[in-house]
């Protein structure tokens, strides 16, 4: 059987390495970025099951581009996205975006249950649009 990949991009070192425990130990490839043009390549080569992208005022153009190109590309516009931050604000600020192209957003600090339930209820099965919006804006749960 083949393991899941998740891809994922964030400038911290610290949360890459977090990642990468906390999804190597639910049985997932985890494939570590840091922010740059090459994510946008190295995502249509790899095809990863899953994105999941860091959004910080700071980088906030570039976030937006990657997500537009990502999800304007038929080889890479049907994988699940995430897109973490720690600032709220901005998360509502580019909530229509997200809601857009069809990315969930998440604010950091999370609670790694509902974040590894999400991860796997968007990877094993394709969901409705009501559904995503449930996991995305609400009841975080597809039922």
């Amino acid at each position: 059987m083949t393991r899941p990949l998740i891809m994922v991009i964030d400038e911290s070192v610290v949360i890459l390495e977090f990642m990468q425990v906390l999804l190597n130990s639910e049985g997932y490839i985890v494939i570590s970025c840091y922010p740059g043009e090459t994510n946008i390549a190295y995502a249509r080569h790899l095809r990863p099951n899953m994105t999941i992208v860091e959004v910080q005022q700071e980088n906030l153009d570039h976030t937006i581009a990657f997500i537009k190109e990502i999800r304007t590309d038929p080889v890479t516009s049907t994988f699940p996205m995430m897109v973490m931050s720690t600032d709220s604000d901005l998360l509502k600020t580019i909530d229509p975006l997200l809601r857009q192209y069809t990315c969930i957003a998440v604010e950091k600090p999370f609670s790694a249950d509902w974040f590894l339930e999400t991860i796997r209820q968007l990877i094993s099965t394709p969901i409705t649009q009501e559904q995503y919006d449930r996991l995305a804006y609400g009841n975080h749960t597809l039922v």
